[in-house]
């Protein structure tokens, strides 16, 4: 199983280059919504939400990352 760290590691990269501007592609949306289920399968809500906060910390435009992980778990947008 990866581990919460790793997850996070992924998502901070595959959202580092986002901006407000342009479209997400559909391939990072995917990848973004798998690391959303397999963060929840490591360590629940509490794994996504810090995955979450550690991103958009590190890139507003990650603040979208919340409508693609909406029904994972108990995430709701």
């Amino acid at each position: 199983m990866t581990q919460p760290r790793q997850l996070t590691d992924r998502l901070i990269a595959a959202s580092r280059d986002w901006t407000p501007h342009d479209l997400v592609p559909e391939r990072q949306k995917a990848e973004v919504k798998a690391i959303g289920h397999a963060l929840h399968s490591a360590g629940g809500i509490g794994a996504m939400v810090a995955a979450y906060y550690e991103a958009k910390e590190r890139n507003r435009s990650a603040s979208v990352i919340q409508a693609y992980w909406d029904g994972i778990g108990e995430w709701r947008w």
